[in-house]
């Protein structure tokens, strides 16, 4: 399920406003410095390269995911940015929902769809 969508333009892929991300359960989320938040989350591989393919092209929507693949460490610095910027409260129930794999947790309010 993908969430909001940053408005933005084109940027170098080495200065990116938002970066991909591949979360424990498998799945993709986008990772956004602007909001420090995510703001697409539980996206297949595809999803994701189709949203940044229609932004940056095929190229870098290639290149970002498949450093994605490469840098599993991503999530908890992204996880542990959120908890800096919106407290532990909040970066635990994220961590929590792109954590599972079975739907048992809920998704905190930031990334409830309205």
């Amino acid at each position: 399920m993908a969430l909001g969508r940053e408005a933005g333009g084109r940027l170098s892929l080495n200065n990116m406003a938002n970066r991909a991300v591949k979360q424990p359960n498998g799945k993709y989320a986008q990772f956004s410095d602007v909001v420090d938040h995510f703001t697409y989350v539980n996206c297949s591989r595809e999803e994701l390269w189709a949203i940044y393919r229609d932004e940056f092209g095929a190229g870098i929507a290639t290149a970002k995911l498949d450093r994605a693949d490469a840098s599993p460490e991503r999530f908890s610095e992204e996880i542990a940015t959120i908890r800096f910027r919106h407290g532990d409260a909040e970066a635990d129930a994220t961590a929590a929902y792109l954590s599972c794999t079975d739907g048992s947790a809920l998704a905190p309010p930031s990334l409830r769809e309205n």
